[in-house]
C-alpha cells in the first residue's frame, strides 16, 4: 500500500507539473504540506507499528552495516543502471539539459516529466518504509 500511495503522489505531483505548468518545488512542496496536515489530522501525532519482519530487516547488520544500507546501495544501483543504459536515460539527461530542445527532439516530455516522479515517489516510499523498519515504527514527523 506504502508504495502505491508513494507512485500516486509522483503521479499526482507529475500531473501538477505538466497540466497547469507549476514549478516541480511548488507542486511537491504544496502537495508535502497538505499530505502531512492529512496525516496530522487522522493519527493525532500517535506512531504507527510496523511488523516485526521489517522491524527485524531494519536493525539487522550484515558485516558491521545494517541491512538498510545494503538495500539504498542495491537500489541506487538499479537507478544508476536505468539512468545510464537505454532511452529513458537519454530522454532523462535531455530534459536536464533544456526542456525545448528535448521537445524538438522528439522526447516525450510529458510522459518522461511524470514517469520521473512516479519512480521519485516510489523511491520515497521505499525509503520511508526502511526508514521505519529501523526507527521501529512510523511517525507522522518522518
Amino acid at each position: 500500500v506504502g508504495l502505491v500511495v508513494g507512485m500516486a503522489a509522483g503521479a499526482f505531483n507529475g500531473a501538477l507539473v505538466v497540466g497547469p505548468g507549476l514549478p516541480p518545488i511548488v507542486a511537491t512542496l504544496a502537495t508535502g504540506y497538505i499530505a502531512y496536515t492529512i496525516i496530522l489530522l487522522m493519527g493525532n501525532g500517535s506512531q504507527v507499528i510496523v511488523a516485526p519482519g521489517l522491524i527485524s530487516f531494519g536493525q539487522h547488520s550484515w558485516h558491521g552495516l545494517t541491512l538498510v544500507v545494503l538495500a539504498a546501495v542495491i537500489v541506487l544501483a538499479a537507478v544508476a543502471l536505468l539512468r545510464g543504459q537505454g532511452r529513458y536515460g537519454m530522454y532523462l539527461h535531455a530534459l536536464g539539459q533544456s526542456r525545448p530542445a528535448a521537445a524538438l527532439a522528439n522526447v516525450p516530455v510529458k510522459r518522461v516529466v511524470v514517469l520521473t516522479f512516479v519512480i521519485s515517489g516510489l523511491l520515497a516510499a521505499v525509503s520511508g518504509i526502511l526508514l521505519s523498519g529501523f526507527a521501529g515504527g512510523a511517525f507522522a514527523d518522518m
